[in-house]
């Protein structure tokens, strides 16, 4: 016990010496002065007769004329907590506008905004602000921070500075929008989100086609031409991959050669035999590699990619001579 005289009513003070259990305890008072718990504030109020008041846990950061300046008004039973725009919850109404005297500041009442945590799956997303954000729960709760209506384009960082976001908004897809292929072979899910990208990486993309992007029909310089079952000749099998996604048909590959009404006539008779099991009666082909062969074996050849896609050279058995020199 430590007992002090109070000169104003010529009688002792008896203060109880408190502790505070630990360093962690700080508390603010209304005197600007740092105390070391609530314990220690309410021991030195005792001390010296005072009536000074936490203001708030921690260390004293505002200026100590400040503490002078603001009156500080405590929080009735029938006060609510209160939200600002800085983030920050506040005891009460009062509490806000005392804390925004002390600290010189212009927070205002907002709603409570949660921040849901992002999950371990969740991806970085680009908001049309132009702006990264770790998941799309942050951008929920910067919205409710800023009340800002922000929505996410694209998964990942942003690819462009905010200034660009802002100079090409994204527009969304209308609801009998179809998928296009741009002419930089890239998917699109309809013609706006081409414009905008286009816009946004500074390009000239154009629509190709409508649909999803085909498989590369490019050739290379071994790619040999073949002819299809629609009697039409492609460079290479590539392109007729190509063409059958673009048109949405089922062309196959009748035999590795540009087409030619005579073989292709034989070769179909070939493939009717080959599958009516009557090879015997089937005709006879010279390939490019020498051999000769019946329309069965030809064709049996040709789709096991043996000898390097055999090619028809013309209807009949090889030479002696083609049989040299393939």
């Amino acid at each position: 016990m430590n007992c002090v005289r109070n000169a104003s009513a010529l009688a002792y003070n008896c203060c109880p010496t408190t502790t505070c259990r630990s360093w962690g305890d700080y508390v603010c008072g209304s005197d600007g002065t740092t105390y070391s718990c609530q314990k220690s504030l309410d021991y030195w109020n005792c001390r010296r007769g005072s009536s000074v008041k936490a203001v708030h846990t921690g260390y004293c950061t505002a200026k100590p004329g400040q503490y002078a300046k603001c009156d500080l008004n405590e929080c009735s039973s029938n006060d609510t907590q209160i939200c600002g725009n800085d983030g920050k919850k506040y005891a009460c109404k009062g509490f806000l506008d005392y804390m925004n005297c002390l600290y010189n500041s212009t927070v205002l009442p907002w709603q409570c905004c949660t921040r849901v945590p992002c999950s371990f799956y969740s991806r970085a997303v680009c908001g049309n602000d132009g702006k990264n954000y770790n998941c799309e729960n942050d951008i929920k709760y910067w919205n409710c921070r800023n009340g800002t209506n922000i929505t996410a384009l694209h998964y990942g960082s942003c690819v462009a500075p905010p200034a660009i976001y802002a100079k090409c908004p994204a527009k969304p897809c209308p609801a009998d929008s179809k998928p296009i292929c741009g002419s930089n072979g890239k998917n699109y899910d309809c013609k706006e989100h081409m414009e905008w990208s286009s816009c946004l990486y500074n390009e000239s993309v154009s629509v190709e086609y409508e649909g999803t992007c085909c498989p590369s029909s490019s050739c290379s310089s071994s790619s040999s031409a073949v002819c299809g079952t629609d009697r039409q000749t492609y460079q290479c099998l590539n392109a007729t991959s190509y063409w059958n996604c673009r048109n949405g048909t089922s062309v196959k590959v009748a035999y590795y050669n540009k087409c030619n009404p005579a073989i292709t006539a034989m070769v179909a008779k070939a493939c009717a035999d080959y599958k009516a099991n009557n090879c015997s009666v089937s005709s006879r082909f010279c390939a490019n590699n020498g051999n000769t062969y019946n329309g069965c074996s030809l064709v049996q050849a040709q789709c096991s990619k043996a000898n390097g896609y055999p090619k028809v050279k013309y209807v009949g058995s090889c030479s002696w001579i083609d049989s040299l020199i393939g």
